[in-house]
């Protein structure tokens, strides 16, 4: 509990019983003056009686008047001293009632010290409850800080993770990119080297007739070379649309994701939109030389 009130009640305890100690001090002092003023007049008593035996008897004897003086004077000094007993009883009886009220104030000082010991325990006693409460609390919030921090690291780790498979992602996306260009690039050689033989091919056609069964097998070669860029042209349309797809997917990707990842997601946007710009371009290139194979056909 709080210390201040219970030293002073403890204070006031010590004062009760110092004015205790004086009370009865006060009443001894009391009762021996009752019995010395009891006394005194007890002797006062039996020396008057001797006073008036001596008063009575005969004058004759020479020593009566000192006698009677004598006892005269005891008389009057027990009857002083009964009265000086009777002072001091009184005044031993007012200090015994100056005493017992200083007790009754000591006691009721006590009482009041340990009501407001107890009223203010009670409240001190509150006041830890609130506070171990708030303790209790603050302790709740602690845990369910570190739960959140715990979640964000979480979070934090499958972001790095999303962003390693992204990474990957692009990684894979440059290198079939690359690997596209390389085939667009065979797919161009290939087709110089179709333009080529085609014109050949016309050129024998307009020199000799009895070239008619090779140009036969050169057509049946440059069909079958037709069929080949037509897949190579199916591919890149592939290739785009993947392409396209993986753009997709990072413009998606980049709507989930934090201010740095979106950045960096729409990096990889940018970049996928450049590779479908080219890959559309190489397929136009491709589709033109699918049409100069098509037209030398038809000659």
């Amino acid at each position: 509990g709080p210390p201040g009130k219970s030293q002073r009640a403890s204070s006031a305890e010590e004062e009760g019983r110092r004015l205790k100690a004086k009370l009865e001090q006060a009443e001894q002092q009391q009762n021996l003056a009752r019995e010395q003023a009891q006394g005194a007049l007890e002797r006062c008593g039996r020396l008057q009686v001797e006073l008036n035996q001596a008063l009575q008897r005969p004058s004759a004897d020479p020593n009566a008047p000192k006698e009677i003086e004598a006892l005269k004077k005891q008389v009057v000094e027990h009857r002083q001293a009964a009265e000086d007993g009777r002072s001091e009883a009184e005044s031993a009886r007012r200090r015994v009632e100056e005493a017992e009220l200083a007790l009754k104030q000591a006691r009721e000082e006590v009482a009041t010290q340990q009501r407001a010991q107890q009223h203010e325990s009670a409240v001190f006693n509150e006041s830890r409850a609130k506070a171990q409460q708030e303790a209790e609390a603050s302790r709740g919030r602690l845990r369910q800080a570190q739960q959140d921090a715990a979640d964000a690291q979480r979070g934090e780790q499958e972001a790095r993770q999303r962003a390693d498979e992204m990474t990957a992602a692009r990684r894979r996306a440059e290198e079939d990119a690359a690997a596209l260009r390389l085939e667009l690039d065979a797919a161009n050689e290939a087709n110089k080297v179709t333009s080529r033989i085609a014109a050949e091919s016309e050129k024998k056609m307009r020199g000799a007739g009895q070239q008619t069964q090779h140009l036969s097998d050169e057509i049946s070669r440059l069909r079958g070379e037709l069929d080949t860029k037509t897949a190579e042209t199916q591919s890149l349309n592939n290739a785009l649309q993947s392409a396209r797809d993986n753009a997709r997917m990072y413009r998606e990707h980049a709507m989930n994701q934090s201010s740095t990842e979106t950045q960096a997601a729409e990096r990889r946007l940018v970049q996928s939109n450049e590779r479908a710009s080219q890959l559309e371009a190489q397929l136009g290139q491709a589709n033109a030389s699918v049409a100069y194979l098509q037209q030398q056909l038809a000659r």
